[in-house]
């Protein structure tokens, strides 16, 4: 973060930290187009290069730093665009460069995202299938929201045994 002050961003935002962190473990390179990341490149008035999501969030819902990296903006806007980089580039001739600069980057994600740049089904098998997911966390919120009730109202049954507390198993 020193950097980032030395290199007058005196109050470094969450944003330009995340950017500083993505650069750093890129070794100062876009991974996509194999270009040198400068600083100013990177945080100047009219920045070249950007954070973009390697599975794209409307396809992964996964906003985390284990699936970001950055790019040059008119590779975003004009290559890759909403594909994961195996759907955009797999099978074309920048596509061995990409993995083997993807296996260049340091840091606690480097190998998660590696198998977000291999993976071929939109990050599926990293993220695990969507629905699935959100039925499970329904149902565990269900579960807790019904513990809760119990606690409010005296228990899910009353005197006579009959069930007061009725739940949503979660696949409505």
């Amino acid at each position: 973060m020193t950097e980032l002050q030395a290199n007058k961003i005196a109050q470094p935002s969450r944003d330009d930290i995340e950017k500083w962190l993505l650069w750093k473990e890129s070794r100062h390179t876009c991974p996509y187009t194999g270009e040198n990341i400068n600083f100013s490149d990177l945080f100047g008035a009219s920045p070249r290069f950007e954070v973009e999501h390697i599975i794209p969030y409307s396809l992964s819902l996964a906003a985390g730093f284990g699936n970001k990296t950055l790019c040059e903006v008119h590779e975003i806007r004009n290559r890759k665009k909403r594909m994961s980089p195996y759907d955009a580039y797999h099978g074309t001739p920048e596509w061995d460069a990409i993995v083997a600069r993807v296996r260049l980057f340091k840091g606690r994600s480097a190998m998660k995202k590696l198998k977000l740049f291999q993976s071929a089904r939109n990050g599926q098998e990293i993220f695990g299938d969507f629905t699935e997911r959100q039925l499970n966390d329904t149902r565990y919120a269900s579960r807790l929201a019904s513990d809760y009730l119990a606690l409010l109202f005296g228990g899910k049954s009353d005197i006579d045994r009959r069930q007061r507390i009725f739940v949503s198993a979660g696949g409505a």
